[in-house]
Parts: structure tokens; C-alpha cells; sequence
């Protein structure tokens, strides 16, 4: 499967571009923690619903659901084999459990779900979703375990009350039954200008934390590079691995579902690192580099992944 290196860069450097309005919001508001608090939940519980809903207004197709199964167990498989990678991370806890999250959760979403409709066309999208309904499901969950260390987050009636949750529990029934027929016109146009929201916004609350970040003290940390090798080498690279391997033994062959997951899977640190250091008091100075430069460093490691893609 190949993809567009051009289109690639093009598109890392546009979320790049977003940041600059939360730098000047920064400047304005004197680094008020209150803006950037209310933009993440502005992005978490309004547009990311809308995100994760909107591709799912469509008709159901049956030939589509070994494909969405395989999806949704192998980006679940993704991320909880990365959760276990991050065990060998160390230093100070605070930090690390901001780290650990960085390299979990990759920008599946929102610059996955874009980067993938442009380079595999629209029918590509559903798979895309899926992977962000685990994304999502595991971020609720074992995200915020790690942020808190709080087993409640992993409990049903914790996990079945996050509007996340509700979103997706809605576009699945919407793709499931006939409902989606009598979704009107207007409300459609509604989901969509609002799941047009999460990428800017969430790049705004990035670039809020990146400007006043002081970068001399982050950088100096070793283990901030060396999880950014994790994200952007080591996680890939056992994610291809096992793609390939499923594919040369006739386990699972399909290469635009392969090719989804592993876009995905090597996408740059998760804008919502930051959303989450501020929402459980993590560590908001280390997101506010490692996001950024995280995203910076994809100008690199993307294209090498559509590189790769050729072995595929």
C-alpha cells in the first residue's frame, strides 16, 4: 500500500500551523489555566463526541463487519501492548505518568482520521473511526488510570456515563439499525461543523502550554527522548511487525484495514496528553513540549512510515 509523502507533510505541517493561535492566547491572557481548561473540555466533551459520531450516519454494510471487528481488536491489541512498553519508563512520577499517556495514545483522531481520508479515500474513514471508538473507550478508561491511579475510572458505571462513550454507543446504533434514514439534514451539518472544532482546538490548547514552557528544563530530561523514541520508532516498528506477520502467514490480509491501523498507530503524541495533564493535574509543562515537538518530529517519522508501507 502506498501513500503521498507530499500529502503527509503537508497536513503534519497544517496541525503544526494551529498551534500558533494558542501561543498568541497565551501572550494575551498572561498563561490564565482557565482558557486552556475550558477549551479541552470544549474539545472532549462536545466536538470529539461529534468527531466520533458523524462517520457512522450511514447505511450499514454487512461486508464491512469482519473488517470492523478485526479493527477494533487490533487497535485495542495496539494500545494496551504500548501501556506495557511504557512500564519501562522512568523518573519522577508525575512526569512519567504524563509520558506514559504520550506514548499510549497516539493522534489517532485528529490528524489520523484526516490524514487517512485523504490518502485512502472515504471508504477508509469507517475503519479509521473504529480505531478511534478503541482510542476513545481506552483513553476514558486506562488513560485516566494512568493520570490518577484510580481503578474507578475502569469501572462500567464510571465508563457508560463519559458523553464520549454515549457518542459512540449513538453512532453505532445509528450504523446499525435504519435510524440513520431520519437523522435530518440540518442536524448532520450541525455534527460536522462541530467535529471541525477538535483539531484546531485541541492544537490551541498545545500551543497555550508550549508558550510558556520552559523548554532548557523539559529537553534536558533524558527519558523525554527517549519516549519520543518509543512513540515515533520502537511502537511502529513492533506495530509493522505484527501487520506483516498476520499478513504472510494468510491470518489477515486485508492492507487497507493494515494500512489504517498503522497510520494510525504511528501517528505523533495525542493533543490529548495535554487535556488530560490539565483536567488531573498532570504535568502540563512536559505536555506542552512533548506534544509539540512530538507533532514536529511526525515531518520525519511519517514519511518513513509511508516508506515502510512499501514492505508491506
Amino acid at each position: 500500500m502506498l501513500i503521498d509523502i507530499g500529502t503527509l507533510f503537508s497536513n503534519v505541517l497544517l496541525l503544526m500551523l494551529m498551534l500558533i493561535p494558542g501561543v498568541i492566547m497565551s501572550r494575551v491572557l498572561h498563561g490564565e489555566k482557565s482558557f486552556a481548561n475550558g477549551l479541552s473540555k470544549l474539545v472532549l466533551y462536545i466536538a470529539t463526541p461529534a468527531m466520533m459520531i458523524s462517520p457512522f450516519i450511514r447505511e450499514f454494510e454487512k461486508k464491512l463487519l469482519g473488517d470492523i471487528a478485526v479493527t477494533f481488536l487490533l487497535a485495542m491489541g495496539v494500545m494496551i501492548a504500548f501501556f506495557f512498553v511504557t512500564f519501562i519508563i522512568g523518573g519522577e512520577e508525575k512526569v512519567k505518568r504524563t509520558l506514559q499517556f504520550s506514548v499510549v495514545f497516539a493522534n489517532a483522531g485528529y490528524m489520523g482520521i484526516p490524514l487517512i481520508e485523504l490518502l485512502l479515500g472515504s471508504k477508509a474513514v469507517i475503519f479509521a473511526t473504529v480505531f478511534n471508538v478503541a482510542f476513545n473507550l481506552l483513553m476514558w478508561t486506562l488513560g485516566c488510570f494512568i493520570y490518577t491511579r484510580d481503578a474507578k475510572y475502569m469501572r462500567p458505571a464510571k465508563i457508560v456515563k463519559n458523553p464520549v462513550i454515549i457518542a459512540m454507543a449513538t453512532g453505532l446504533v445509528l450504523f446499525f439499525t435504519p435510524a440513520n434514514r431520519y437523522v435530518p439534514e440540518v442536524a448532520v451539518s450541525a455534527i460536522d461543523m462541530l467535529k471541525g472544532l477538535v483539531a484546531p482546538l485541541s492544537m490551541m490548547v498545545v500551543g497555550f502550554h508550549a508558550a510558556s514552557a520552559n523548554y532548557k528544563k523539559v529537553l534536558s530530561r533524558g527519558n523525554i527522548w527517549f519516549t519520543l523514541a518509543l512513540r515515533h520508532l520502537l511502537c511502529p516498528a513492533l506495530v509493522f511487525l505484527v501487520l506483516k506477520a498476520l499478513a504472510v502467514t494468510d491470518i489477515y490480509t486485508n492492507t487497507v484495514v493494515a494500512t489504517v491501523v498503522f497510520i494510525a498507530a504511528a501517528t505523533p503524541s495525542a493533543t490529548s496528553t495535554s487535556m488530560f495533564a490539565e483536567m488531573f493535574d498532570g504535568d502540563t509543562e512536559v505536555s506542552g513540549v512533548l506534544v509539540p515537538i512530538s507533532t514536529l518530529l511526525s515531518l520525519l517519522s511519517m514519511p518513513l512510515t509511508a516508506l515502510l508501507l512499501k514492505l508491506y
